[in-house]
């Protein structure tokens, strides 16, 4: 795990894995990742959090992590380039891909939709629609494993529903 990484579950806690998805979250920004953090961990306690998105594919492999929650305006890598690598690689394609950004949400959901993003959240709807955003993206990615005849993950446990609001691009697998 790269040193700007940080579990929030111990890993292979086999309860947290039980209840829901392994989440990354990448934020450059201290506070921004906070609150993130801190609005996923009410329902998905298997989460990991980083500063840079450097190394995030080798994360993502390596930790089995189901959902990644990107930030769009990073310094090294911006979130929407980085989801777009995820789904032109075929080991990553599956992934479940959330953008945050404090733009606009028009503009945030073309980027989403350029990236294929399974769904956008603005900054200041990440209370309110953060959680059904990453539960969404997570049934997607489950759907693309299933559909790829990869032995993924089943949907561990229960989350809150994606009827919650978060505008971003459509999904068909969700």
């Amino acid at each position: 795990m790269p040193a700007d990484m940080e579990r929030r579950a111990p890993k292979g806690s086999g309860e947290a894995q039980k209840k829901g998805p392994i989440v990354l979250v990448i934020d450059d920004d201290a506070i921004g990742r906070t609150l993130v953090c801190e609005t996923l961990r009410e329902v998905f306690p298997s989460l990991l959090e980083s500063s840079s998105p450097i190394g995030a594919s080798r994360t993502v492999i390596q930790e089995h992590v189901d959902v990644v929650v990107l930030d769009v305006e990073m310094p090294n890598l911006r979130g929407n380039k980085l989801a777009k690598l995820f789904r032109e690689n075929p080991r990553l394609a599956y992934i479940g891909v959330i953008l945050v950004s404090a733009c606009g949400s028009e503009e945030l959901a073309a980027l989403g939709e350029a990236c294929g993003a399974d769904g956008v959240v603005t900054k200041h709807n990440i209370r309110t629609s953060l959680q059904g955003a990453v539960t969404k993206a997570w049934r997607a990615s489950v759907n693309r494993r299933g559909a790829n005849g990869s032995s993924g993950p089943s949907l561990r446990g229960t989350g809150p529903g994606a009827s919650n609001g978060a505008k971003g691009p459509k999904n068909d697998d969700a």
